[in-house]
């Protein structure tokens, strides 16, 4: 039988907790009885990674299972899943808890089970909900706990027909369920620039992938890019990558791209390459409306990054969310609708399409350095025809983000509008009805 002291059982939840490698533990003994020779416990302290790894699995492991499954057993909790996109047998679907610990007196989130499916309907919504049912059942967990249920936006999560939603709504019909906002947000932005390339022909994250890849892996190109940097007087810096499914990349990938758009124009135009992925970004920096674009959009993403940065805070931020939503498209309605539009109507009935409801091009909000940087270059090498089509183009991108925005978001969602009386600032305007709203719907085994 493993022998284990208290010291190294308390070392095991410390590398835990603070996530850090097991092979840390290799060098614990000899190095906690080095620097504490004259201690008994130090010296009695014998764990490396295969003896953490089995304290961890065997003792701690389980008992944390079993409080966790303990409290949802006795009160209302949220749960969140979603797969994985490996390459192996098993799919994984990790089923994490956001409850209340009674004892921390704090909301934690904290992993249930990996809910492991394999098989050619690995990925879908009644093998991953039979997997998810299982684990309630084997822990005498009860459905009527589950007041929230977090997926993103994919027909398997949240389709009405055949999907997670309608499975778990069969065992709790009250069960909240909106999906992920950050999605749809990002997807809004999405819209916006397709809207924008549409009419421009300026295909935005092709451009920013190209960029990225030229110089990935090269160190010579890095080199040569670093020359022309020297060149034109500017700090190089180096080229950040953006992909598409992480929310927060384009604008940092953008603006990182403006900051030595001088030299990597010099590069680009200076230098002689066959390769397809140069021409492209030999024509792009060829045109002097590619800076003005990227000019816009970095004026422009903030709107989107702030919304999505709030709603990836830690603390819960749901009674929020309403007010945050109708903030974000107020913004975005006042930079291209005349204002007396946006005053006459109610927030969802704003004829913003409409060409004589919007503002003239000069009063269209493209970001101050995209003006002036318009103006300039108006005065030099671009033509009116080029001009029109820039706010043509922007036109297009508030009208897509817009009407993306007005038919996805979930606007008339109770859950968002009564919960607002948790906001101490809004309270005064809240009635006890707000608070029945939430007493009637969570029927758990506490109340």
């Amino acid at each position: 039988m493993l022998q284990v002291t208290n010291a190294e059982l308390k070392v095991a939840n410390f590398l835990v907790h603070h996530n850090i490698p097991l092979a840390v533990a290799d060098h614990l003994s000899p190095l906690l009885k080095n620097i504490f020779p004259d201690s008994r416990i130090a010296k009695q302290f014998s764990s490396a990674r295969t003896k953490v790894t089995c304290m961890i699995n065997g003792a701690l492991a389980p008992e944390y299972h079993k409080y966790l499954v303990s409290a949802m057993q006795e009160n209302p909790f949220s749960l969140s899943t979603d797969g994985s996109n490996d390459n192996g047998l098993e799919k994984m679907n990790p089923l994490s808890v956001r409850i209340f610990d009674i004892e921390k007196r704090c909301v934690s989130t904290q992993l249930l089970d990996m809910c492991l499916t394999s098989g050619p309907d690995a990925g879908k919504a009644a093998c991953i909900f039979e997997k998810i049912d299982e684990v309630m059942v084997n822990n005498n967990i009860p459905w009527l706990n589950c007041i929230a249920f977090s997926l993103d936006n994919t027909s398997v999560n949240l389709g009405k027909h055949n999907s997670i939603k309608t499975r778990v709504t069969q065992k709790n019909p009250e069960t909240f369920f909106m999906g992920c906002p950050c999605h749809i947000v990002h997807n809004t932005a999405e819209k916006g620039a397709q809207a924008f390339s549409d009419v421009s022909s300026f295909q935005l994250e092709e451009l920013l992938v190209d960029i990225y890849f030229w110089f990935d892996k090269s160190t010579q190109r890095k080199a040569g890019l670093e020359e022309y940097c020297q060149f034109c007087d500017i700090e190089y810096r180096k080229i950040l990558k953006h992909v598409s499914v992480r929310w927060l990349s384009l604008e940092l990938a953008i603006d990182r791209v403006l900051k030595q758009y001088d030299a990597l124009k010099s590069y680009f135009l200076s230098e002689d390459k066959a390769d397809a992925r140069f021409k492209r970004l030999n024509t792009n920096f060829t045109n002097s409306m590619t800076e003005v674009y990227l000019l816009f959009f970095s004026s422009i993403l903030p709107v989107f990054t702030s919304l999505n940065k709030f709603m990836q805070r830690e603390d819960p931020c749901i009674y929020l969310l309403a007010s945050q939503m109708k903030s974000f498209l107020q913004k975005l309605f006042g930079k291209f609708v005349k204002m007396a539009v946006i005053k006459n109507a109610s927030l969802l009935q704003v004829e913003f399409a409409e060409k004589q409801n919007q503002l003239c091009d000069s009063s269209l909000f493209i970001g101050f350095t995209t003006k002036q940087r318009l103006l300039q270059l108006e005065r030099e090498d671009i033509t009116p025809h080029q001009k029109k089509k820039f706010f043509d183009s922007v036109r297009a991108f508030y009208s897509a983000v817009c009407e993306y925005a007005v038919s996805k978001f979930p606007w008339d969602d109770p859950g968002l509008e009564n919960s607002t009386f948790v906001d101490f600032k809004r309270r005064e305007t809240c009635d006890i009805s707000t608070v029945e709203y939430f007493v009637n719907r969570c029927k758990c085994n506490i109340c």
